[in-house]
């Protein structure tokens, strides 16, 4: 009997040991997953930091300065006839170029879309000279020509669909041009004897649009631009009506960007 009481109190010691042991392993397993819950707690705080950092590296480069030069690949003027009181209806310029033109410009923008950019623009324009015009009394006339300075806002849309560095664009200007450096108007008789007119030309409207290509802040454009202007000239102590004289041109240009 004490030998059966004995096995039972051995059997019942050996069964609560082994529950303890098995139990032991599930609270470690439990310390394990918080640990890996608290680690992935700690990655998922970090990432908004990196996006901020981003972000902060965007805006600095919100600003852009364009430095461009062109030449006048075409360009022409209104044709002009001078007309007046004593003077009679005489053409003096077909309008066509006598040689080719060129301008600097310079262009300040902002990043409005990750596409467009608005800003302010200012140029030089060095306007082509015009052919002689003769008549059919072999009389010459020479059309002076002006220079134009024109302020306008600037707009630019990127096209940031490729992959490979080159940003193709649309571009357009509209702004007031100052219309200046007036040339004389030369009139050769005849018999070979020379007389001038003064030229004056008033401000007008200036727009422009275009196309253009941009690599590496290097950038290659081609535009449609014109020069609305009115002149009349003081020709023979007569000064002559006020007409049109726009000047009209196709100006290739290259240039480079700054990022600010």
């Amino acid at each position: 009997m004490k030998k059966l009481l004995i096995g039972a109190f051995i059997a019942a010691t050996s069964l609560t040991y082994a529950k303890e042991m098995t139990v032991a392993p599930i609270v470690v397993e439990e310390a394990i997953v918080e640990e890996k819950n608290e680690v992935t707690e700690i990655a998922v705080v970090e990432t908004p930091t990196t996006d901020y950092l981003v972000m902060e590296t965007e805006e600095i480069l919100n600003n852009n300065v364009y430095l461009r030069a062109g030449v006048n690949v075409w360009s022409e003027y209104d044709s002009y006839s001078i007309s007046g009181n004593n003077l009679e209806s005489e053409k003096i310029t077909k309008g066509k170029k006598d040689n080719l033109g060129f301008e600097f410009a310079l262009e300040g923008t902002r990043n409005i879309t990750d596409n467009l950019e608005l800003g302010l623009g200012i140029a030089y324009q060095q306007n082509a000279k015009l052919k002689t015009h003769s008549n059919h009394l072999k009389e010459k006339y020479e059309m002076g020509n002006y220079n134009s300075v024109p302020l306008y806002v600037v707009g630019k849309y990127n096209i940031t669909t490729f992959s490979n560095g080159i940003t193709p664009y649309v571009k357009a200007n509209l702004g007031y041009s100052f219309n200046l450096n007036e040339k004389d108007v030369k009139f050769t008789d005849e018999v070979g004897v020379t007389s001038t007119g003064n030229l004056k030309v008033d401000n007008g409207l200036y727009y422009g649009t275009g196309v253009g290509v941009e690599y590496n802040n290097f950038l290659m454009d081609i535009m449609y631009q014109q020069t609305t202007a009115d002149a009349k000239v003081s020709f023979q102590g007569e000064k002559t009506n006020k007409k049109s004289f726009d000047h009209s041109k196709v100006t290739l240009s290259l240039g480079y960007k700054f990022n600010f």
